[in-house]
């Protein structure tokens, strides 16, 4: 399939579109079960967490994901790579947020936390799928 400059360009248009509504999402999950975690279920649902974190994590995934996309995760399938980075970056949040002190500091361990979350994911997808398939050889010479 030939690749031209338009259909690169609608392609990373769509992972940018698809990494900020993920990046929001993992962002507004991972800061309501945190701040559920440390401060209880009232404060964690509250409008201002989740509007805060949505907003944040979009604009860190509108960029990640399709360079990831590009760079890293050519051979993911999309789906699983958007279900599989949002699932690193909320772990990794949550994880930053109850072990860096939660409050006292709300931008830089939960933050730190789901980047490296994401990454970890990316690695793991990565790994899983950079092996190219084993031919299968078919031997033609007749029986021995």
């Amino acid at each position: 399939m030939k690749s031209s400059p338009g259909r690169i360009l609608g392609v990373t248009a769509g992972l940018l579109v698809a990494g900020a509504l993920f990046g929001a999402i993992a962002a507004a999950i991972g800061a309501a079960l945190a701040v559920s975690i440390t401060d209880g279920p009232t404060e964690g649902f509250s409008r201002v967490v989740i509007g805060f974190a949505a907003i944040l994590g979009g604009l860190l995934g509108a960029p990640l994901l399709p360079a990831t996309s590009w760079l890293l995760l050519r051979r993911v399938p999309l789906g699983l790579s958007f279900v599989g980075t949002t699932l690193g970056t909320v772990l990794g949040g949550v994880l930053g947020w109850v072990l860096g002190g939660g409050i006292s500091n709300p931008l830089g361990w939960p933050v730190g936390g789901a980047l490296i979350g994401f990454f970890a994911a990316v690695i793991v997808l990565r790994a899983r799928f950079s092996a190219r398939p084993e031919r299968v050889r078919v031997s033609t010479a007749a029986g021995s």
